[in-house]
């Protein structure tokens, strides 16, 4: 990767408190100050949230739309070669869309890969993977939302299917059952739609795959276009009819339509509590807790020699002039945001580690109540932009490959004031009912052991965290006994 001259700290200031609330406090140097951090704020946080699978699909457009960025070595070339040329009659009339519909990704998944074969996927070794509601759920509650809204998103992640993953309920019967208001609820399903696996709680599968478009951070792209407008065509195969449309090339259709076949149709297709996940890890971690931020994936990108020299050029008219300085500038604002998305994953990671440090001894027993908040107050940056900094974000540990919100962990306060984390009260829970014996404990009793042990904890907590393990009520359980 090309080295821009920016420092972690440096970019932590430009993006400090301070500074957004200046802009927010100075109404009169608003719009000077947009025009200037905006643009470049805006491409650095939609990198910076990108898994890293998106993060190369990311990186293959810009390099099919800027004619000023370039890719050092030869994978893009192997890959339009092999994948583009040979393939060519299967990405046209003959492509089976009803089958993508069908099977997802996967039915194109040997015409698609990117990663090349050097690329290391290592497994997910968290705790079992729970149910779709109950993951989404776990999300929801780290996302910046009240209590009511929390109440909101249950009602809402029940109507949600679990074989597709699409809402197939109605904003209007949701909003009665709740007693809130239509934009109320819209508002909640609107950051449901930004939880794992993306393009959960789509309405239809346009609106899926626009989800999925926007989180490569390609929603005003010709690529959206496509798909909210002439969606039926490409099943139809009328791709010169889209490229008239457009009033670009049949080819560049084409290159578009590679980018779609990428994305799923029924995001709850990849979803599954029971199967082994493989994921790219972002960052490594060894047991003395020396952190490593994995590049191996990220190809190097160069600025278009040529396009420099022609930006010179002074036989080009102003318009031509002004749109090669734009793709220059767009290009190098795009590779500082790569660079800068690896410096602030590391600043986010270290944090995280600072705090669960005693996790690289003691494995899940020795993590500590950490919240965005305490990661915030850190680095620097707003809670929401910690979150999605986090979300589909992989660590390698020597304990196995964990998300990086695996580490964010609820907790209440002792006796003494000390927090203990909610897995700690959870396995004491686990534990306590797997000794009641014959006579099974209520969920009152379970908060009086509890107590008496030190943990402050509430009745509704206690069910709360015994329904998160599967644990039946004390009704079920004197059945079963």
């Amino acid at each position: 990767m090309i080295y821009l001259q920016t420092s972690v700290q440096e970019k932590i200031q430009e993006k400090s408190g301070e500074k957004y609330h200046m802009l927010k406090q100075m109404t009169e140097l608003r719009t000077t100050q947009q025009l200037m951090l905006s643009p470049f704020l805006r491409e650095e946080l939609k990198i910076l949230q990108l898994p890293s699978l998106n993060l190369l699909d990311r990186i293959d457009i810009e390099l099919m739309e800027n004619p000023a960025l370039e890719e050092e070595g030869s994978r893009l070339e192997s890959f339009t070669s092999t994948v583009m040329e040979e393939s060519s009659d299967r990405r046209g009339e003959d492509v089976d869309w009803e089958k993508w519909v069908e099977h997802g990704k996967n039915y194109f998944s040997e015409m698609t890969s990117l990663a090349g074969e050097d690329t290391e996927y290592e497994p997910l070794i968290a705790t079992e993977d729970p149910s779709l509601p109950q993951f989404l759920l776990n999300q929801l509650q780290l996302e910046q939302v009240s209590s009511k809204e929390i109440s909101i998103g249950e009602i809402l992640v029940s109507y949600i299917d679990e074989d597709d993953g699409y809402f197939k309920g109605s904003i209007d019967e949701v909003a009665a059952i709740t007693q809130s208001t239509t934009k109320e609820v819209e508002r909640v399903l609107s950051v449901i739609q930004t939880l794992e696996p993306t393009g959960v709680g789509a309405r239809d599968m346009v609106e899926c795959l626009n989800i999925q478009i926007q989180e490569l951070g390609l929603n005003d792209s010709l690529l959206s276009e496509i798909v909210s407008k002439y969606f039926e065509e490409i099943r139809n195969g009328n791709f010169d009819l889209i490229a008239e449309k457009l009033n670009v090339s049949r080819e560049r259709v084409l290159k578009l339509i590679e980018f779609l076949k990428k994305l799923e149709p029924k995001p709850a297709r990849g979803y599954s509590g029971s199967r082994p996940r493989y994921v790219i890890p972002d960052i490594t971690i060894d047991r003395e807790g020396t952190i490593t931020l994995n590049n191996s994936f990220i190809p190097s990108l160069k600025i278009s020699s040529y396009c420099q020299l022609l930006s010179k050029n002074k036989q080009l008219t102003k318009e031509e002039k002004k749109y090669i300085k734009e793709k220059l500038n767009k290009a190098v604002e795009f590779m500082r945001a790569l660079e800068n998305r690896g410096s602030t994953l590391q600043v986010i990671c270290k944090t995280i580690f600072e705090h669960q440090h005693n996790f690289l001894s003691q494995g899940v027993e020795g993590l500590a109540p950490l919240t965005l908040s305490d990661v915030s107050e850190t680095v620097k940056l707003h809670e929401s932009t910690i979150s999605r900094s986090v979300s589909n974000k992989y660590v390698k540990t020597p304990l196995g490959t964990f998300p990086l919100k695996h580490f964010f962990i609820s907790g209440v306060k002792d006796s003494e004031g000390t927090k203990i984390s909610a897995l700690n009260i959870k396995n004491r829970i686990q534990a306590l009912i797997k000794e009641e014996g014959i006579k099974p404990l209520s969920d009152d009793k379970i908060q009086e052991l509890l107590e008496k042990e030190g943990v402050l904890v509430a009745r509704r907590t206690v069910a709360k965290y015994r329904e998160e393990l599967g644990i039946p009520p004390i009704s079920k359980r004197k059945k079963i006994k």
